[in-house]
């Protein structure tokens, strides 16, 4: 075309920086000096040809990122796998990450899930923490002689529909997140169904609220954890993991730009450029020097002729 092959190498170059940048690829160069790039033993790029990907919506209800997107080969349909470094592999495991080994927003939002399940069982059915039992909602008695009442559900269901939205008592509390817990239906239409009383008949029976005051404050509601404990180990596990990975970053980011330097002063020099300067300047060089013996073999020339006279 015309083009500079210097020009056409560098434009190649900053496109493989910026697809190293994406994904752990592999580059070789062949006698032709054409480029050969993988991805997980798969090649991409072949010469003048590459293969396609495609976004496709994850089907599987068993994973993370079901009803999300997911990459795959266009021709085969096989999952892309990007390898363990470059931002496309690091945006996917933020996003689908869902255990302890691979903390991403679906393992703290299970985290988060976990403890708005356990702290309404506790407020609703009550805990035993040591040798104490203390009542839940559900035993206690509203001023309305309302008893049975689940103080929490979710999308603000009733009490009722709450039990029976599972097969058992356990299985109606799966149905709770972090995002759908709320206070149910019954409370919201009748402030009088709070349930503050262990019986009824007994005025100034405060048990029930009583019980429920220390299963929000000092009663353990799972293993020795109270309410607090467990909220603030989640906090205390992001807020270690983000400063975790900040330093990290920093650390990295800090070797980066010394190695990205360090390549650039070698690969930002062509052999063959510099040795066609080299030739250049080494002949001109050479034609200014015998510029310079004339000149002065001239002048010399004038000197004796000048002395002679």
């Amino acid at each position: 075309s015309g083009a500079a092959t210097n020009e056409l190498e560098d434009q190649r170059t900053l496109l493989v920086d910026k697809l190293s940048g994406l994904a752990d690829i592999t580059v070789t160069e062949d006698e032709n000096s054409s480029y050969k790039i993988t991805i997980e033993g798969t090649t991409l790029v072949n010469g003048d040809s590459a293969k396609q990907l495609e976004c496709y919506t994850v089907t599987d209800t068993a994973s993370s990122a079901y009803g999300m997107y997911g990459i795959r080969w266009a021709d085969s349909g096989v999952s892309f796998g990007s390898g363990d470094t470059g931002a496309l592999n690091a945006y996917l495991q933020l996003r689908d990450g869902a255990s302890a080994d691979n903390q991403g927003i679906p393992y703290y939002l299970n985290q988060l899930n976990e403890f708005a399940r356990t702290f309404a069982k506790a407020f609703n059915e009550g805990v035993t923490s040591g040798s104490t039992t203390y009542s839940g909602h559900a035993a206690g008695v509203g001023l309305n002689d309302t008893t049975d009442i689940r103080f929490f559900s979710y999308d603000s269901v009733s009490s009722a529909d709450f039990v029976a939205s599972g097969s058992t008592l356990e299985e109606a509390y799966k149905n709770i997140t972090a995002g759908n817990i709320s206070i149910s239906l019954d409370i919201q239409n009748d402030t009088d169904k709070i349930a503050t009383a262990s019986s009824t008949g007994e005025d100034g029976n405060n048990e029930a609220i009583s019980d429920m005051i220390k299963i929000c404050t000092s009663a353990n509601i799972s293993g020795n954890a109270t309410v607090n404990d467990l909220y603030n180990k989640i906090v205390t596990a992001a807020a270690s993991a983000g400063s975790y990975a900040q330093t990290e970053y920093d650390r990295k980011d800090t070797l980066r730009t010394y190695l990205n330097t360090s390549r650039t002063s070698v690969s930002g020099v062509s052999s063959d450029e510099e040795t066609v300067n080299l030739t250049t300047y080494t002949s001109a060089y050479a034609a200014s020097a015998k510029m310079v013996s004339a000149w002065s073999e001239i002048y010399q020339t004038t000197i004796n002729m000048v002395n002679t006279d």
